[in-house]
């Protein structure tokens, strides 16, 4: 398996660790990292696509809500689980989504690291978000959110 080539949905982090064996995990603590690397969820892998849009009606409420409450991106850090390059959504599901839709290339988060028996499967080269460039970081989004110089896309396009 190929971590990040599901075209449907997001990777399992079971499926993905398991054939790998866990050797150790450790908190790395709060970082920063880029939300292309963001390939899967450790317990809802089936409630988002591929691209961390949401499949149940309920969820895009959720984002409808979370858009009023931090119009400017700002959210608290999510969680990941991280295997080699990649992470998995730990808590922070709908962040991940509000953030790839607002285009914000990368999120502060809890990280947990885990060191495998066998090496990671390769990953393909990460997608970005819509209008990600690598120099972008959340702060340059918010700021340019705040000044009114972007506009963040609307929930009601996923409906």
């Amino acid at each position: 398996m190929r971590l990040g080539t599901s075209r449907t949905q997001l990777d399992s982090f079971d499926d993905v660790i398991r054939p790998l064996g866990i050797r150790g995990q450790w908190s790395v603590g709060l970082g920063t990292i880029p939300t292309a690397a963001i390939v899967g969820s450790v317990d809802r892998a089936y409630d988002f696509d591929d691209r961390f849009r949401p499949r149940k009606r309920t969820s895009r409420v959720r984002l409808r809500n979370l858009q009023r409450a931090f119009p400017n991106g700002s959210f608290p850090p999510i969680s990941v689980y991280q295997i080699g390059n990649a992470y998995f959504v730990s808590d922070g599901h709908h962040r991940v989504a509000l953030a790839t839709m607002l285009g914000i290339c990368y999120l502060d988060a809890e990280i947990i690291r885990f060191r495998t028996a066998q090496p990671p499967p390769p990953r393909p080269e990460p997608r970005r978000s819509r209008g990600c460039s690598d120099r972008v970081r959340v702060r340059d989004r918010i700021r340019a959110l705040a000044d009114g110089l972007g506009q963040p896309y609307e929930i009601e396009s996923w409906a």
